[in-house]
Parts: structure tokens; C-alpha cells; sequence
């Protein structure tokens, strides 16, 4: 799940950083038809989702690690 959330945050920010240049992540272009309002929703909300997921996957991976222990 930590390399789900850390793929999804890489995507998010690096979409964020060029978007404004003009440019896009290949895999994301489709969002660009629906206009720069959604594709800045997209953006932030896979940035969210992503530290979200990367969060609870080194939580989960700690709590695991203190249990075995």
C-alpha cells in the first residue's frame, strides 16, 4: 500500500510542478479535455489520496514491525 501512496504522490506532484508549463503526465492527458479546474481537482486529489495511502502503509508497517518484535 506504501507503493501504491508514494506512486500516486509522485504522479499528483510532478502533475502539479509542470501542469502550469503546460505540459502533463501521459497517463493523465484525457483530464486535460475537461478543463483546468478538474484537471487541477485530479492533480491535488491524487497528491492527497497518495500521502494518505504512503501514511497509513509506513504506519502499518511499523505497527507489524513493533508486534513482531
Amino acid at each position: 500500500m506504501k507503493s501504491i501512496g508514494l506512486g500516486l504522490l509522485g504522479v499528483g506532484a510532478l502533475g502539479c510542478v509542470i501542469y502550469p508549463m503546460g505540459y502533463i503526465p501521459s497517463a493523465l492527458y484525457f483530464i486535460t479535455e475537461m478543463g483546468a479546474g478538474v484537471t487541477w481537482a485530479v492533480l491535488i486529489g491524487l497528491v492527497v489520496l497518495g500521502g494518505v495511502l504512503a501514511y497509513m502503509g509506513m504506519k502499518g508497517e511499523k505497527a507489524e514491525s513493533q508486534s513482531q518484535g
